[in-house]
């Protein structure tokens, strides 16, 4: 029984708070017979449409209201007013409106028409966000009755609100007149029958998104008073192929023109001091762009993907390259980063694919991340002194790269940094870099040689795996440890460089790296600065040469130990030399590798 009557007051209680969901002031039937919900505002002078998901059909709002003998005018519409009124299609809103407020036309799928007074009016309206403009569903602009497609601007309008035309696609032509100062946020967006717009030099500043999504869009004039073009102003005016912008403006927003893919060139006036991120990213037509003195950076992505530029001039004014900023720019082929350049950002450069040749002014102190990551036809790189650090997959799978020099004020070469550089032949390593990464010089199979400088302290996991080289020329002191043999993929040398070249190392160091973990695996290492210290041993050309199962060496002093090897470091005999020449037994084959020591000094031969 008592849950039964608990069960009653629950009922009831969900009962008053439905009918008080939408709370409201007073409600006013109109002449029309339609009853309309209010509340007081501006104490209690104006009033307010308030909330009801009832309102259906055609609501004409007045311009006042008269309660208890009382007159007021209707100056806003409520935040959700109508919202998700579906079955409403038709409104008509008075001239006293001056603020609608968020979502108020939210929802209202089946909104076909909605009126207003004048052009100006609807110029005024504060419109909290995109949903509180009825025109979201209607896309056709109704002023006392007819339709408007060619707009014109009355003089007495100084700005164009927020929103004020936003989704108004029946829109093919619009007159902004000289005494209009500021267009704001959204105003024009996604008027998508707008063919051209003219913007005149009394504006001082185009709002964030104001003429967004205007696909119709072919040309476009900034004039000359406007300072600022908002975030987004023109993003996806995907036919704009005629661009002015006019000589006054400081600041370009971000991702300003992002996605006019048919825009082949632009003039960015020396006026401009700021280029916001995105600001013409995939912009894929545009073919050439030089960006003037007075920028100072160049943002995240700013030029991202615009696959069909070919030529870009960045002025000495430029400090930072961003993030992504030319990503993807297939079309560049080469590019000079002045000496004012001090960091170039993350992917910066990333998959420039026709970029052959780069110029890394000499005040750049790192090189981001993935800087140059598959730049695939990049030939040869020199990094300056200045550089400090070379980031995770700089230059990762630039397979055409010949050559890079590492300048002396690097100290760090990050993992997988020229990983996959496949044609790379010559390095030269620094003399400050202490960290090599993993992966650094993974599968750089052009290399054949190595000099790790005396400062290193640290080679990481297959820093140079998957590479043959046939000498590694040490210049460290005292060895830290490496991967060694027994690690299967990461391994700091290859297999076979471990088993095959011969490490070269400072005098009076070789008891320590053949006690140091993983150095310790090099089959041959000796004292020396490196292959062309074998011919200060011999004073006579040694050859060498097969007779039966027997290899001979000549040209040896007399009385020199030499010792015949297996490529995998077994010994295959022994002998020493007499008359000049020394003849050892072994069971090598023909076209076998052979590994031939004589004084500490290595040879290495293929039988024949």
């Amino acid at each position: 029984m008592r849950q039964q009557g608990l069960s009653i007051i629950l009922t009831v209680l969900l009962s008053l708070l439905a009918a008080n969901a939408f709370a409201y002031d007073i409600a006013v039937e109109n002449s029309d017979g339609v009853t309309l919900f209010y509340n007081y505002i501006n104490d209690g002078k104006e009033l307010q449409v308030a909330q009801d998901n009832s309102y259906s059909g055609e609501i004409v709002i007045p311009e006042e209201v008269t309660y208890m003998d009382m007159t007021r005018k209707v100056t806003s519409i409520g935040g959700r007013a109508f919202w998700r009124c579906r079955n409403l299609t038709s409104v008509t809103i008075p001239e006293s409106v001056t603020t609608i407020g968020e979502g108020a036309f939210d929802g209202c799928t089946r909104l076909k028409y909605a009126e207003f007074e004048s052009a100006g009016h609807l110029c005024s309206i504060e419109f909290k966000d995109e949903t509180s403009n009825p025109l979201n569903y209607v896309h056709h602009l109704y002023i006392k009755g007819k339709e408007v497609t060619e707009l014109v601007i009355p003089e007495s309008v100084t700005s164009i609100g927020g929103y004020a035309f936003y989704y108004c696609s029946g829109l093919t032509s619009v007159t902004i007149p000289n005494s209009v100062t500021s267009i704001g946020n959204g105003a024009f967006k996604n008027c998508s029958g707008l063919t051209s717009i003219t913007i005149p030099e009394s504006v001082t500043s185009i709002g964030d998104a104001a003429i967004m999504w205007c696909t119709g869009l072919t040309s476009a004039t900034i004039g000359n008073g406007v300072m600022s073009i908002g975030n987004g102003a023109f993003s996806n005016c995907n036919r704009l192929t005629s661009l002015t912008i006019g000589n006054s403006v400081t600041s370009i927003g971000e991702s300003a023109f992002d996605g006019c893919s048919h825009l082949t060139s632009i003039t960015i006036p020396e006026s401009v001091t700021s280029i916001g991120n995105m600001a013409f990213a995939n912009c894929g037509s545009l073919a050439s762009v030089t960006i003037p003195n007075g920028v100072t950076s160049i943002g995240t992505n700013t030029f991202n993907n615009c696959s069909g530029l070919t030529s870009v001039t960045i002025p000495n004014s430029v400090t930072y390259i961003g993030n992504g900023a030319f990503y993807g720019c297939y079309g560049l082929t080469s590019v000079t980063i002045p000496n004012s350049v001090t960091s170039i950002g993350n992917g910066a450069f990333r998959y420039c694919i026709h970029l052959t040749s780069v110029t890394i002014g000499n005040s750049v102190t790192s090189i981001g991340d993935q800087a140059f990551q598959d730049c695939s036809a990049l030939t040869s790189v020199t990094i300056p002194n200045s550089v400090i650090t070379i980031g995770y997959e700089a230059f990762d799978g630039c397979g055409e790269l010949t050559s890079a020099t590492i300048g002396n004020s690097v100290t760090s070469i990050g993992d997988v940094a020229f990983r996959g550089c496949s044609c790379l032949s010559s390095v030269t390593i620094g003399n400050s870099v202490t960290y090599i990464g993993e992966q650094a010089f993974y599968g750089c199979m052009g290399m054949t040689s190595i000099t790790i400088p005396e400062s290193v302290t640290s080679i990481g996991a297959s820093a140079f795996n998957g590479i043959d080289l046939t000498s590694v020329i040490s210049r460290i002191e005292n060895p830290n440890m490496i991967k060694g043999k027994e690690e299967s993929f990461y391994k700091t040398f290859s297999m076979n460089t471990f088993n095959n070249a011969t490490l070269y190392v400072p005098a009076g160091t070789i008891d320590k790296y053949k006690g140091t973990e993983g150095w310790r695996d090099f089959v041959f290492i000796e004292e020396g600065s490196g292959p062309n210290s074998i011919a200060r041993v011999r004073t006579l050309p040694v050859m060498i040469q097969n007779e039966g199962s027997q290899l001979k060496v000549s040209g040896l002093d007399d009385g020199t130990q030499v010792g015949v090897y297996h490529i995998n470091g077994s010994q295959a005999g022994s002998a020493v030399s007499h008359n000049g020449s020394a003849v050892i037994n072994t069971t090598l084959q023909p076209g076998s590798v052979a590994i031939v020591k004589a004084c500490e000094k290595s040879f290495k031969v293929v039988i024949r």
